[in-house]
């Protein structure tokens, strides 16, 4: 992958007459550190600042709201990831694009859960206080609950089938650091905008939650007897993924405590009190730190079990019975 295919906002904005311009600074630059379970290091995160721009004309990829400039090339801070290892899984600079939304929309990318969370919710709504009355374009796959944070926004979200949009006068977000580490004060701004939309958050009394994962590919093959022994310590079983977001929020904002295999229901934390408690399951060869992360910023304590087993993943149940 060539460089000339990736442009830096700080090489557009210093062109003479240049097609992107800063409309705002949202936060400034700032360094977080957290210690990581699994290596006891204490790691610094930085983040650069994020901030708020205009681009003239373009392209947005419908399914990560990444902006090109009209000749394909890439703005880098305009993805959280690498924008190498973007251009790697998406090789292909827009050429076309659905031109029926070309002024006045924002995109709403489609995301997996904790992305939408921490990076596609945030984006979208700084853009509609910066840009009020804005309308929101998913792609044909934008999964429900981007749809339905669309419908608590602006009341409703418009479909589009292509793979790119080409736009006019569009606002776009830059965001201060990596893919899976959002700052603090995004974390923050979510979490005020999710206990917004859910009103009788305050009138919930507090629960245990256990976050089930029967019959996905993640589940250890004793999650039966998991279930169980959660059932037994007063922990409730729910199936995120069945749960409209305005559910999640209303029942994750009044627990404290979580129990579950890593994935993305865990991103629910974000709407549980300071103070409360995860114990999450996780793959030691998947291991991801990043609710871990979201853990240290919300003040919440974490602890992470690893499965045991080769191929076949379980859980070690004296250390579970230790963690409970």
């Amino acid at each position: 992958m060539r460089e000339e295919n990736v442009v830096s906002v700080a090489e557009l904005l210093d062109r003479q007459g240049g097609s992107v311009r800063l409309v705002a600074e949202l936060t400034e630059s700032s360094t977080s550190r957290w210690t990581d379970w699994r290596t006891g290091f204490i790691d610094p995160v930085s983040h650069q600042g994020i901030r708020l721009l205009e681009i003239a004309e373009g392209y947005v990829d419908l399914k990560y709201g990444a902006v090109f400039l009209p000749t394909g090339e890439l703005i880098a801070e305009s993805t959280v990831w690498d924008p190498f290892r973007f251009l790697m899984n998406n090789p292909r600079p827009p050429i076309s694009g659905d031109t029926r939304f070309q002024e006045g929309f924002t995109v709403f990318p489609s995301s997996s859960f904790y992305h939408f969370l921490t990076e596609d919710l945030p984006r979208v709504a700084w853009i509609l206080e910066a840009f009020p009355g804005r309308q929101i374009v998913g792609g044909s796959n934008c999964p429900q609950y981007a749809e339905e944070a669309a419908a608590l926004l602006t009341g409703s979200m418009k479909r589009t089938s292509a793979t790119y949009m080409r736009v006019r006068n569009y606002p776009f977000i830059t965001f201060g650091s990596a893919s899976g580490w959002p700052e603090p004060s995004t974390v923050e701004f979510v979490r005020r905008l999710g206990l917004a939309w859910q009103q009788e958050v305050a009138e919930m009394s507090t629960t245990k939650i256990y976050v089930s994962r029967m019959g996905s590919s993640r589940s250890p093959v004793n999650e039966h007897q998991l279930a169980i022994l959660a059932s037994e310590r007063g922990y409730e079983r729910i199936e995120a993924k069945d749960l409209s977001l305005k559910e999640q929020i209303r029942i994750f904002a009044g627990a404290t405590s979580i129990l579950g295999v890593h994935g993305a229901g865990l991103a629910n934390s974000i709407w549980m009190p300071g103070g409360s408690r995860v114990i999450e399951l996780m793959d030691p060869g998947y291991y991801n730190p990043c609710y871990q992360w979201l853990s240290s910023v919300r003040g919440i304590s974490h602890q992470t079990l690893l499965l045991e087993g080769g191929s076949t993943k379980r859980v070690e149940f004296q250390a579970l019975e230790t963690a409970l």
